[in-house]
C-alpha cells in the first residue's frame, strides 16, 4: 500500500478505529511522543476529534492515557534495572523531570527510590 492509500484508508476510520489507533499508537511510542496533536496530523483528523474520540471510548483524555502507560513504564525499569531515575523518566519519553517526580510520587508512592539526577 502506497503512501497516500494509507492516508485515505486512516482518513476514513470511524470515531471508535480512531481511538484505537491513537490507543495502540500511544502503546508502542510512548517514550518518541513530544506532541500528540501530531498524531491527529498522521490520521489527517483535528486534534479535538481525536481527543474526544479517545475520550468518549475510554473515559480519559489521550494526555492521561499517555501518562498512565509512562508511570507504569517507568515503575517497572525502576523495578528490573538499576538506572538512575532521570534516565528512566528520559526512556519513558517525559520531557519534565521535576513535574514526572512529583507525579509519579503522587500516583505511584515513594516506594522507589528517586535518586536526583
Amino acid at each position: 500500500m502506497n503512501p497516500s492509500e494509507v492516508i485515505k484508508k486512516r482518513q476514513r476510520m470511524n470515531s471508535s478505529q480512531v481511538a484505537e489507533w491513537l490507543e495502540r499508537y500511544i502503546d508502542e511510542h510512548y517514550g518518541e511522543i513530544c506532541r500528540l496533536a501530531d498524531c491527529a496530523e498522521v490520521l489527517g483528523k483535528s486534534y479535538s476529534y481525536i481527543s474526544h474520540c479517545f475520550r468518549r471510548q475510554y473515559g480519559k483524555s489521550p494526555e492521561q492515557y499517555l501518562l498512565e502507560v509512562r508511570l507504569e513504564a517507568s515503575k517497572g525499569l525502576l523495578r528490573k534495572t538499576n538506572l538512575p531515575i532521570i534516565d528512566v523518566i528520559r526512556s519513558v519519553g517525559a520531557r519534565d523531570d521535576l513535574h514526572f517526580r512529583k507525579v509519579f510520587r503522587e500516583r505511584i508512592g515513594c516506594m522507589y527510590t528517586m535518586q536526583p539526577s
